[in-house]
């Protein structure tokens, strides 16, 4: 599930990412007209034994050096990703 809507700080976004492996991730978050956003992530992964609870929220703002890419350019790149082989997300 993925919703947008533009309200008087931005354009809001929220969601839902679920998967039986790795949890359930929900995020809220706005992108101002300068190009910064504000986002929280709440991630909850259940096991029999144990839930895991994180909360993580990051802010950034557009970098003026960088070279801007497509939708498709950005949707190549991320469909050569393996998640399970990146540590970073592996340990989620």
């Amino acid at each position: 599930m993925y919703t947008t809507e533009p309200t008087s700080e931005g354009m809001r976004f929220q969601g839902v990412l679920e998967s039986e492996s790795r949890g359930r991730f929900t995020y809220d978050g706005v992108v101002q007209e300068d190009g910064s956003i504000d986002v929280s992530i709440n991630w909850e992964r259940k096991r029999w034994y144990w839930t895991t609870k994180r909360e993580i929220a990051f802010q950034g703002h557009e970098h003026q050096d960088r070279t801007s890419m497509t939708l498709p350019e950005i949707l190549e790149k991320m469909s050569a990703l393996d998640p399970d082989g990146n540590p970073m997300c592996a340990r989620f």
